[in-house]
């Protein structure tokens, strides 16, 4: 589910969960990386227009995850199977943001520092110091990262995962703003 719209709910698709590991921001931050076995991406379907019993679940209030009753999933998983594939269009706007994003920062991924697309490269690299991250602590927005590694401080709105001067994954924290 996404928002969709003029801020509307809607029901987008799925992935089917192959694995799932601790990545660099921590599982005390909710921050994994996940890997599909398969996906599909359909026409958003707002969520106010699913059938009941699934649209009470869906419609309640979550941020970024929501456990759900087997039965649910299984519902959600077949009015998507049942809808026409859009996953090469969702796919070929991913890269159109990609492009868009390189032109405007230089970087495909601003907040990665990375010019190209993923892959099992990268996730290689960015899981291999999940093990060293730091728990991410809430704090006053500064728009600025200190590198333990480089000993820089990054400019950056965004969250980053990697340091964008020397790359190294699971090394920066914000810089704390006075209250």
């Amino acid at each position: 589910m996404t928002t969709h719209g003029k801020r509307r709910r809607a029901l987008t698709g799925y992935y089917d969960l192959a694995w799932y590991a601790e990545s660099t921001g921590g599982v005390a931050s909710g921050d994994y990386a996940l890997a599909a076995s398969k996906i599909k991406f359909i026409n958003p379907i707002p969520l106010e227009t699913l059938p009941e019993p699934v649209r009470q679940v869906c419609i309640q209030p979550f941020r970024t995850i929501k456990p759900i009753a087997s039965s649910t999933a299984i519902r959600l998983h077949e009015l998507i199977d049942g809808r026409p594939d859009r996953t090469e269009s969702y796919l070929s706007e991913l890269r159109r943001i990609e492009r868009f994003a390189r032109y405007h920062s230089g970087y495909s991924y601003p907040s990665w520092g990375m010019t190209g697309s993923f892959n099992w490269n990268i996730a290689a690299r960015y899981l291999g110091k999940a093990e060293a991250a730091t728990q991410s602590r809430k704090v006053r927005a500064t728009g600025y990262w200190y590198c333990i590694s480089c000993e820089r401080t990054i400019p950056s709105k965004a969250r980053l995962k990697s340091c964008p001067a020397c790359k190294e994954m699971g090394t920066l924290s914000p810089v704390e703003g006075s209250a």
